[in-house]
């Protein structure tokens, strides 16, 4: 499906010895393979691409961490909307944490990156229920459909009208 796409720069290339049964990532490696994400359903059209665009354009307005300025509680508040607020699972959240990593000053090594999606995933934020940004994004996507359907439907009907 995606084999006619360039290789994005946070994917490595297959390699059979690095890749896990799991045939999603390799937790050991800094970034997951392109081949094993193909199936993951951040790449999968039935998941909604617009979705995974608004998720990814959020932790874009986020700004990065940089040692020596509250990296490590930047990292973890991302990690927090990752895997709390935007309600990801960890394939698709490590994916999103990964590009985000991209951008950090130094980037965080692969182990301590998955120890802060670890804290986020079994110590969530009590101030606020799961799910809240994802349940947004969601409501916004469905009234934009609505409303392209609406104006389908107004314009067929203009069509037909005499």
């Amino acid at each position: 499906m995606f084999k006619n796409l360039a290789v994005p720069s946070f994917l490595r290339k297959h390699d059979d010895a690095l890749c896990n049964s799991c045939h999603y990532r390799n937790m050991d490696e800094e970034r997951p393979c392109w081949d094993c994400v193909e199936d993951c359903s951040l790449f999968d059209e039935d998941s909604g691409y617009e979705f995974i665009d608004r998720c990814r354009n959020h932790l874009l307005s986020l700004p990065a961490a940089v040692s020596g300025e509250h990296g490590t509680a930047q990292t973890r508040h991302v990690a927090a909307v990752i895997f709390h607020d935007l309600a990801l699972d960890d394939v698709n959240g490590w994916i999103l944490l990964l590009e985000y990593n991209a951008r950090c000053q130094p980037p965080w090594l692969p182990e301590q990156l998955r120890h802060i999606m670890q804290q986020a995933i079994d110590q969530p934020p009590p101030d606020r229920p799961r799910g809240t940004l994802r349940d947004r994004f969601v409501a916004e996507i469905d009234d934009a459909i609505e409303e392209q359907l609406l104006g389908f439907l107004r314009d067929d009907d203009q069509l037909t009208t005499p």
